[in-house]
């Protein structure tokens, strides 16, 4: 899910093959895609205004504008495009999961595959680090990478067995902050490469994202929303049982918006 820059919140219905929008008082509007896909799994504005998504199932990357209208962009077959961002150099970055590629997009649709992989990576979560450079998890390589847009490639090994890191976000404190899906467990990477686990025991942590200084994470099969600093919970937040908490976004005026993948369900937390 992401703010859009209409100022309503924008996320992707993967097994409707759908773009939504909600509004902050929470009225949706739903956009079909031409050709079914399924599933997608991450959407963010682009530098050109534009909504990006990715397409596992039908690798392909899909732009939509603010008034619904989509135009998907095929990729190799079996690419497997999982998590996309928008990168320093006015161009979309995106992982390919099944081809264990980091690849990229311009606003024109022309695709470049940038970063090749050694086999078992699985390249997942992407994001903009605080040092200009694109930083990756390798869900099945147990690693953290870091790519520049010149396509050097250093990877860092995290010190935990099946970790399955899955996002990475830029943290406050100009570290990257990782959900260890598989470790039930949040790690902190500084720049230079130093690992950090941090001390909090977590049910398959998913989505993570940045309010007001702070880093907000979801645990997916603990049906619970976490404030937390690099030593401990600020406040944790529980939803209904079984609703399975997966991604989570910043939307207007501070509030929280986090997709309940159980329960086919967007719920919106107005905290403090």
């Amino acid at each position: 899910m992401v703010l859009g820059p209409d100022g309503n919140l924008w996320f992707l219905e993967s097994h409707a093959s759908q773009v939504a929008k909600a509004t902050p008082q929470g009225e949706i509007t739903e956009f079909a895609l031409p050709q079914h896909g399924d599933p997608f799994f991450d959407i963010v504005v682009g530098p050109d205004g534009n909504l990006w998504f990715t397409d596992d199932e039908g690798s392909r990357i899909g732009r939509v504008t603010t008034a619904g209208e989509v135009t998907l962009f095929p990729l190799p077959a079996r690419s497997g495009p999982t998590n996309i961002v928008a990168g320093p150099d006015g161009n979309l970055w995106f992982t390919e999961f099944d081809r264990e590629t980091i690849a990229m997009i311009t606003p024109a649709g022309a695709v470049t595959e940038i970063a090749h992989l050694a086999r078992g990576s699985s390249p997942d979560g992407i994001c903009l680090g605080p040092d200009g450079n694109l930083w990756f998890t390798e869900f099945n390589g147990n690693r953290i990478g870091r790519l520049t847009t010149a396509g050097v490639v250093t990877e860092f090994d995290i010190p935990v067995p099946n970790a399955e890191p899955v996002r990475v976000v830029a943290g406050p404190d100009h570290a990257l902050w990782v959900t260890e899906f598989g470790a039930g467990a949040i790690g902190h990477l500084t720049t230079d490469g130093t690992f950090t686990q941090l001390p909090m025991a977590l049910t398959e942590p998913d989505g993570i994202t940045v309010r007001d200084g702070n880093v907000w994470i979801t645990e997916e099969s603990g049906d619970m929303v976490d404030e937390i600093s690099t030593t401990d919970f600020i406040v944790r937040i529980p939803l209904p049982p079984g609703s399975g908490p997966e991604q989570i976004a910043v939307g207007p005026a501070g509030t929280l918006w986090v997709s309940e993948h159980a329960s086919h369900q967007i719920a919106r937390l107005t905290v403090a």
